[in-house]
């Protein structure tokens, strides 16, 4: 259908792609652990990349976290052996802006998300800024 939002995924479809129950996602959902996207739908993104987030980070021990840190640790995962860029930033801004974050709110995200993972955390590009001649 055109205009379809791919990116927001009903109950079923959700349980299917992360390979967990439908009554799993129902009470994730209920629990406040995913991003409610309308009535029905969850935003898939979130959803896809905190489960990532919560598996590797399962047996590390200590306290669980929050579901936007867990996406933020799952999505770092998938650029693991990349320098993530401006560009990189930039996207991981517009899917944190459907959760409801600010732009500076996603980034405090995503440097949390990076401390939780440690040496395992991708490496972040910087720029150098030229001074101007005096």
């Amino acid at each position: 259908m055109a205009g379809e939002d791919v990116t927001a995924l009903g109950v079923a479809e959700l349980a299917a792609a992360l390979g967990i129950t439908a009554r799993r996602v129902r009470q994730m959902r209920e629990d406040g652990d995913l991003v409610k996207r309308g009535a029905a739908k969850i935003d898939a993104p979130h959803a896809l990349n905190a489960s990532l987030g919560w598996k590797f980070l399962a047996n590390r021990g200590g306290p669980r976290p929050g579901k936007f840190e867990a996406a933020g640790v799952g999505w770092l995962l998938g650029h693991r052996g990349l320098e993530v860029g401006r560009d990189e930033l930039t996207a991981w801004q517009t899917a944190a802006a459907r959760w409801g974050l600010s732009e500076d709110e996603a980034l405090a995200v995503l440097m949390n998300a990076a401390a939780l993972l440690g040496d395992k955390a991708p490496t972040f590009a910087t720029t150098k800024r030229r001074r101007r001649a005096s």
